[in-house]
């Protein structure tokens, strides 16, 4: 997901909004080859905010990339499920590479649905705080907590949009359509385990949204 958010913007966040809400309640799970195919429908619309950060330490060895999504009220409606179903309303992904040696040091990403989200009506500014999301680096199995702290203002102008998208992996197909509002934004602030700042940089892209409705229909099998 770093690589599908450093080569797409406007609407296509949107995308990534929902694809990382989806993920975070397991519709991101294929499934396996010989299983019978099912095919679910969602409808969603709500704010969000999104940010791209790259940094490298003193030494120019050990790049930090991080991905951040937050948001409010996004609401998933899935048939048959009663209605809608709130969605988590943060996410972070967070990965650090030796450059140097070629290892990989740090991969983790971490989902709650305690957080304070605000998005000003212009999209001209957001905000996002939470505390103690556990997480585990995946790399050495060590389990530790995030806490962020991150301000977005707005630098372009608002933009509409309605786009189409898919994705896919062995076992399962995404597609659907997004309609919305967009705005170019720069974002700052800190993502930390207590020792270190994750984002000790500005972001390198970002982006606020209001969706205003959108569909996604997942294929599994």
């Amino acid at each position: 997901m770093q690589k599908w958010l450093r080569h797409h913007s406007g609407a296509l966040v949107l995308c990534l909004s929902v694809a990382l809400v989806l993920f975070a309640k397991g519709v991101f799970s294929p499934r396996m080859a010989h299983a019978a195919t099912q095919v679910s429908v969602f409808q969603f619309h709500g704010n969000s905010a999104l940010a791209n950060f790259d940094s490298f330490d003193t030494t120019g060895c050990i790049e930090t990339s991080v991905i951040l999504a937050g948001g409010d009220s996004i609401t998933l409606t899935r048939p048959g499920t009663g209605g809608p179903q709130q969605s988590p309303i943060i996410v972070a992904e967070i990965a650090q590479f030796n450059n140097c040696t070629g290892f990989s040091l740090l991969n983790a990403v971490a989902i709650s649905n305690v957080a304070n989200f605000h998005l000003a009506a212009n999209l001209s500014s957001a905000t996002l705080t939470a505390s103690q999301i556990a997480t585990v680096n995946e790399v050495t199995g060590t389990p530790f907590n995030l806490s962020v702290t991150m301000t977005w203002a707005g630098t372009g102008s608002i933009t509409r949009e309605a786009t189409p998208f898919n994705f896919s992996v062995p076992g399962l197909r995404v597609n659907g359509i997004v309609v919305g509002f967009t705005r170019a934004a720069v974002a700052t602030g800190t993502i930390t385990d207590g020792t270190t700042n994750f984002t000790p940089t500005p972001s390198t892209s970002a982006m606020v949204s209001k969706v205003t409705s959108g569909e996604i229909t997942i294929t599994q099998g």
